[in-house]
């Protein structure tokens, strides 16, 4: 048996951390096995040395093979936590762009099309907008919140124009990277449809309110907002012609998930 689907998929939302993802799990299974199995082939190596040469084991050799086994298991004990750490913040965003998703496909209520995790030249655009409005780069930001913090105050984050203050700490470039990747679409539009095509950035951070305190920069917002703030705008940017135009162009860069076979 078959799958019956025949045409690739469109790429879902945070497609590339979900890979990443499972790579490392497979990778801290792998790690786990080793450090489980090295205790028994240090044992194994000494008595089968022993036994060859009819000659109890040594104390210097228990050392050696302690000392060994010791540096073998710091190394990849920390490998371990960095894996486990690195895991966890791609958890965190891939969850984070799966909430902004569900924000953003309601615009297709307002005849916009939406794509997610668009590869580009070795990164990925975390949503695409494309509608009578225009093009929108969406640049999405999970950051974690304190346990012990509690109220509105520890969930909001101020903006200057210049960059995002948190409750514990400061961010900048996130802003940077969504100018960067706006700036990267709107060149690669431009030249797959031969019309200039611009592309406004947004950068939105699921689970905070935003409090602009200045006029200047790009638009920052909870995911909530992003759709009265693209329906707001008054004049159509996009021809209907240079939608489709554009949108076939996206398409056949998102499509690229191919069906599995699951029957058996």
């Amino acid at each position: 048996m078959r799958s019956p689907l025949t045409r690739e998929l469109l790429r879902p939302p945070g497609e590339s951390l979900r890979v990443r993802t499972e790579e490392i799990s497979s990778t801290l299974n792998e790690t786990l096995f080793i450090v489980a199995l090295v205790p028994s082939l240090i044992i194994g190596v000494f008595l089968a040395s022993a036994i060859v040469s009819g000659k109890a084991i040594g104390s210097s050799s228990i050392v050696v093979g302690i000392i060994i086994w010791g540096c073998f298991t710091v190394y990849y004990m920390v490998k371990i936590f960095r894996l486990l750490s690195e895991r966890r913040d791609l958890r965190l965003g891939l969850d984070g762009e799966l909430a902004v998703a569900e924000e953003l496909n309601k615009l297709m209520f307002n005849g916009y099309h939406v794509y997610h995790d668009f590869p580009a030249d070795k990164f990925n655009i975390d949503h695409i907008l494309v509608g009578p409005a225009g093009v929108f780069a969406v640049e999405t930001k999970t950051r974690s919140k304190r346990k012990a913090d509690r109220g509105k105050s520890s969930a909001e984050v101020t903006y200057d124009g210049n960059r995002l203050s948190f409750p514990n700490g400061y961010e900048v470039n996130a802003l940077t990277q969504a100018k960067d990747q706006a700036s990267w679409l709107g060149k690669w539009l431009t030249s797959a449809v031969g019309e200039k095509v611009s592309v406004e950035p947004i950068v939105t951070l699921p689970g905070w309110y935003v409090k602009r305190i200045k006029p200047e920069g790009i638009p920052v917002l909870n995911p909530k907002e992003i759709r009265t703030y693209i329906t707001s705008k008054q004049k159509a940017a996009l021809s209907e012609v240079m939608i489709t135009r554009i949108i076939h162009q996206v398409d056949q860069r998102c499509r690229n998930i191919e069906p599995k076979d699951h029957l058996v």
